[in-house]
């Protein structure tokens, strides 16, 4: 007998082991009515993965059912998930419905997507109507990353309803481009990769990856730069096919030629029915090398006192100049490059005791 109740026991905790886990879990397509949410006063609620910031919830022109109305105030109305990360398994599209509470003043309100916790992305149209007609708000992600936030927030303007909110999985049937530059950091296309400051005469590298995230092979026609001055590719621009869930990197290297801002496009073309012409907008800004000055020369010295001594010098061209007091005939150590002195701060067993554009 106590071997059957010991057993009993063990399936019953299994059984609600399993039961917690896939209440815990933000895999599957969101569909969300509200229904089942009934809150009258304006106030932050959490349900069934929702977070109402500043919200209610209630039957009050409400599309079916209830429906989430946000204050015209700091509001907001946001999918995180249960475990408050998101959704997980990628996000093909959002949708809901949504209506102003009045004709005046206008609602207005921005869509946003947090993937990966990389930062808030405004997507989509945003939302500005004065109609008390309900429309549908609707946005194609397609995204594969997990742990995607979507989020309704107030920019200014009245109150807006909310309702039948829906974000369904990510299926993609074909090939699917996914740029990523540097490798590993998803870009959409157009998306610009700034270099930064390079020294005319060097060069620095990226590597530019070309993901296929569909479901057949990924072909790609040609990758040209379009003008090619001051970038280059390695491989060069050719033909290449990427099965499924595999990639392609290609170097990026940047030489400036010259000095101002330098840019260049790469233009992947291939067989994705929606983006068959993937465009990586490129930007630097070539600089000149620094030149080394000489040393000052000339050096004269007057009205020297136990506490102080008039210095002068010859320039020689460079743009500031330190002065360092020291006991020793020479210095232990030399400036170190990109390195900014203060007066009284050691260097080389001496002290810098001037640090300006003057000769004297």
């Amino acid at each position: 007998m106590k071997k059957n109740i010991a057993t009993s026991i063990k399936s019953i905790s299994l059984t609600l082991f399993f039961v917690m886990f896939l209440s815990f879990s933000s895999w599957g397509q969101v569909s969300e009515s509200f229904d089942g949410l009934s809150e009258t006063s304006y106030d932050n609620y959490d349900y069934n993965g929702f977070h109402i910031e500043n919200g209610l919830c209630n039957s009050t022109n409400a599309n079916s059912g209830n429906a989430v109305r946000l204050r015209n105030a700091t509001s907001y109305l946001s999918y995180e998930g249960s475990d408050g990360n998101g959704k997980d398994g990628g996000v093909e599209t959002i949708s809901f419905w949504f209506r102003s509470w009045d004709s005046s003043p206008a609602a207005v309100y921005d869509v946003k997507v947090n993937i990966d916790g990389a930062g808030w992305t405004t997507i989509g149209s945003q939302i500005n109507t004065t109609s008390t007609s309900y429309s549908q708000w609707t946005y194609d992600l397609n995204n594969t990353s997990d742990n995607i936030i979507v989020k309704v927030e107030r920019v200014s303007g009245e109150r807006l309803h909310i309702d039948d909110f829906d974000i369904s999985d990510y299926s993609v049937s074909g090939p699917e481009i996914q740029a990523q530059i540097p490798s590993g950091t998803d870009v959409a296309c157009d998306y610009t990769y700034d270099f930064g400051a390079q020294t005319t005469g060097s060069s620095t590298d990226v590597v530019l990856t070309i993901e296929n995230t569909g479901s057949s092979d990924l072909d790609i026609t040609d990758y040209p730069l379009t003008t090619g001055t001051d970038y280059s590719l390695n491989p060069t621009s050719t033909s290449a096919t990427i099965s499924a869930s595999n990639s392609y990197n290609v170097t990026v290297t940047f030489s400036p030629t010259t000095t101002g801002t330098l840019t260049d496009i790469i233009t992947i073309s291939s067989n994705d029915s929606d983006e068959g012409t993937c465009k990586i907008n490129l930007t630097g800004e070539g600089v000149a090398p620094c030149t080394e000055p000489s040393q000052a020369t000339s050096l004269s010295f007057s009205g020297i006192t136990s506490s102080s001594i008039d210095v002068s010098y010859t320039s020689s061209g460079a743009d500031n100049y330190l002065v360092v007091q020291s006991t020793s005939s020479s210095l232990s150590a030399s400036p170190v490059d990109a390195t900014s002195y203060s007066v009284g701060e050691a260097l080389g067993g001496g002290t810098v005791v001037y640090n300006n554009s003057g000769t004297s």
